[in-house]
């Protein structure tokens, strides 16, 4: 809570790298984010490292004026 307090209203840039399997910001297919109404979304992912993680909600993402998804190296080449 404090930190979605934080946020500005809108961001004018986000930087995102994706996964190795294609995700972007800790946002996995089938998660509970994407149905959660908070700004800022504390979840348990049991499979992955770290598994607690705080992240920025889908709508959060998708209102940024501009979204720069930076992929580098050889384990994101196919990504």
């Amino acid at each position: 809570e404090r930190y979605a307090e934080e946020l500005p209203e809108r961001f004018d840039v986000l930087l995102l790298e994706p996964g190795a399997d294609g995700h972007l910001g800790a946002l996995y297919p089938g998660s509970p984010a994407f149905d959660d109404a908070r700004d800022v979304v504390a979840l348990d992912l049991e499979h992955h490292k770290p598994r607690r993680r705080v992240m920025l909600a889908p709508r959060v993402i998708e209102a940024a004026r501009e979204i720069v998804v930076a992929a580098s190296g050889p384990s994101l080449a196919e990504v």
